[in-house]
């Protein structure tokens, strides 16, 4: 990890930190007047405290998410490493996703019927998957079809799993293809998502793998996924 780097670590904890307490004491204090004065409080009044405190919460898990990122950059996160049947882990993370569902958006998983095993961690893993597609589903509109698209391919003699996360005829056409991953670059800091994308970004580097956005158009956000396998079926997990 480079000086820069570290230095960068130190000052997300330090903010962290500093922002956390009074972020705790100004929600806690909304919390008690809507406890103990909410009969005395008009609609309007009662639904002002209440988008404050909603306000507080989504500060609070934005400031838990830039501690993730800052330990992540640090290395100092603990990864549980253990043999991970990839394509499984895709569906259940497509079916837990939230994002799109008041438009009618669901993300469909596309993937050969033999299975592949990553080494990792399953819960990082997962957080990282999850975050990649709630990027890409937050910008499609009711109607839209979006994929995960998996494919095997093999890159310097090795075998590695490459996801397309986007609309189905752009994610269905770059999976398994390593030359948008040699050519493009990740849009880590796409607004909208708080500090998710880079923890994902850091979360992947961790297992080997790579991250590209080939298109990073507004409303056409397309990712692409690559992690090294190490066994080539889940029949092999004990």
């Amino acid at each position: 990890m480079s000086d820069h780097r570290k230095h960068c670590a130190g000052l997300i904890s330090l903010a962290v930190h500093e922002l956390r307490t009074p972020t705790a004491v100004v929600s806690g204090y909304l919390r008690m007047v809507l406890r103990h004065f909410g009969e005395n409080l008009s609609d309007q009044q009662r639904k002002l405290l209440e988008e404050s405190e909603k306000s507080c919460g989504a500060l609070a898990r934005l400031l838990s998410d830039f501690a993730d990122l800052s330990q992540l950059e640090e290395g100092a996160v603990p990864f549980k490493r253990q043999p991970v049947a990839l394509w499984p882990m895709l569906n259940q993370v497509a079916s837990a996703v939230q994002e799109g569902r008041d438009r009618g958006l669901a993300l469909e998983v596309e993937a050969p019927k033999e299975d592949v095993v990553i080494e990792g961690d399953p819960n990082r893993l997962s957080d990282a998957v999850g975050s990649l597609a709630t990027a890409v589903l937050r910008e499609r509109q009711g109607g839209a079809r979006v994929v995960a698209a998996g494919r095997v391919s093999v890159l310097g003699g090795s075998r590695s799993a490459v996801i397309a996360f986007g609309d189905y005829e752009t994610a269905s056409g770059l999976a398994g293809t390593f030359d948008t991953l040699q050519t493009n670059s990740f849009d880590e800091y796409r607004g909208g998502l708080g500090f998710r994308l880079p923890a994902a970004a850091r979360i992947v580097e961790a297992h080997g793998g790579r991250l590209a956005s080939p298109v990073s158009e507004r409303g056409r956000l397309v990712i692409v996924m690559a992690l090294p396998l190490t066994i080539a079926r889940a029949e092999t997990i004990a």
